[in-house]
């Protein structure tokens, strides 16, 4: 009985031409509400292990916006955010915050607000050294 040749480089040429792709799992969603209902409407988008999770959070007069997904590193800063520069050039009174992260569904939480027990544990800590 003969077994069938199997050419290995062809194998071996595949995966060195293109490796297996890393992707990083993020939240995303949108809300013009609050974190809250971001989260409550967010689904789990896949982007390229080179990216970034992100949370984005604009304010500008009245309107605030509550964003997640993913983004290149660069994005990261709000110097060259795209959405952060359109909304300083058209309010410059804006507010921006962005958080990034880069591990699985890292994005979870809000980029704004302090939970009640940092909050306390900060003040607390301050009074102490302050006696």
């Amino acid at each position: 009985m003969m077994l069938p040749v199997v050419n290995v480089s062809v194998y071996f040429d595949f995966f060195f031409y293109f490796p297996p792709v890393t992707c990083l799992q993020c939240y995303d969603c949108f809300s013009k509400t609050s974190w809250q209902d971001c989260k409550d409407k967010s689904s789990k988008c896949t982007g390229l292990a080179n990216e970034r999770c992100i949370n984005v959070y604009v304010k500008n007069g009245d309107v605030e916006t509550f964003s997640k997904g993913f983004d290149s590193k660069e994005y990261c800063d709000k110097d060259l955010n795209p959405t952060c520069r359109l909304h300083k050039r058209l309010d410059p009174g804006s507010k921006f915050d962005i958080s990034c992260c880069n591990t699985n569904l890292c994005n979870a939480g809000s980029v704004t607000g302090i939970s009640g027990i940092a909050l306390v544990a900060g003040a607390i800590v301050l009074l102490a050294f302050q006696a």
